[in-house]
């Protein structure tokens, strides 16, 4: 059908209508197109004192926090009661997780002291075992191996034999001898090593 007449409201942008901030005239009216918001003037209050009436209502009132729903729906307790029930059981562990780094070593304690009662699995017997030992870790020991007579000073033939005795004998012939005088001892060669030889003895070896 055709439009005979066209009305139309003074219209502009939200922002538009607050930097201009008119005082409509008592029933008219001005539309904020961006915010599809309708207020009509009193032809007092300018536009930013004027409520709106069409395009989207008003803030409304603040609504239930959820301890005054639970309540409304059955909860019997104070609030602090209300929030520890939310909390529930402890979960089962989890996983763990994979190692760290380690660490740099710390430095060396200082050596530590016991006594011989403090030591522990020590041996109750020490029986022998072949061993080698350096003639320098015995004291005196080099020194008693050089006070003995060479073995090739010691008679050992038939002929040495016989001029030891004989030169024994004769000793024995005279009238002054030492008090002290040993008779020879005739041993083999294998039981002369096993021995240590003492001083003025004679020793005779065979075979």
């Amino acid at each position: 059908m055709p439009r005979n007449d066209l009305i139309q409201y003074r219209r502009g942008t939200a922002a538009e209508w607050l930097a201009a901030n008119p005082v409509l005239a008592a029933g008219e009216v001005g539309y904020a197109i961006d915010a599809n918001e309708i207020r009509v003037g009193n032809g007092i209050q300018p536009w930013s004192s004027l409520e709106s009436i069409a395009g989207g209502g008003g803030t409304g009132a603040d609504g239930a926090s959820a301890y005054e729903v639970a309540v409304a729906n059955g909860f019997v307790g104070t609030e602090t009661e209300w929030l520890a029930s939310l909390v529930g059981a402890q979960g089962e562990p989890g996983a763990d997780g994979a190692p760290g780094t380690p660490g740099e070593p710390g430095a060396d304690g200082a050596p530590g002291t016991t006594s011989w009662n403090g030591l522990t699995d020590l041996p109750t017997s020490f029986p022998p075992s072949a061993h080698t030992q350096a003639i320098s870790t015995v004291t005196g020991l080099q020194d008693a191996l050089d006070a003995k007579a060479d073995f090739d000073d010691i008679p050992s033939t038939p002929a040495e034999i016989g001029a030891a005795t004989a030169a024994q004998g004769a000793l024995a012939d005279t009238a002054v001898q030492p008090s002290n005088l040993r008779l020879p001892i005739v041993m083999t060669k294998a039981e002369f090593e096993g021995i240590t030889p003492v001083d003025g003895q004679v020793y005779i070896t065979q075979g």
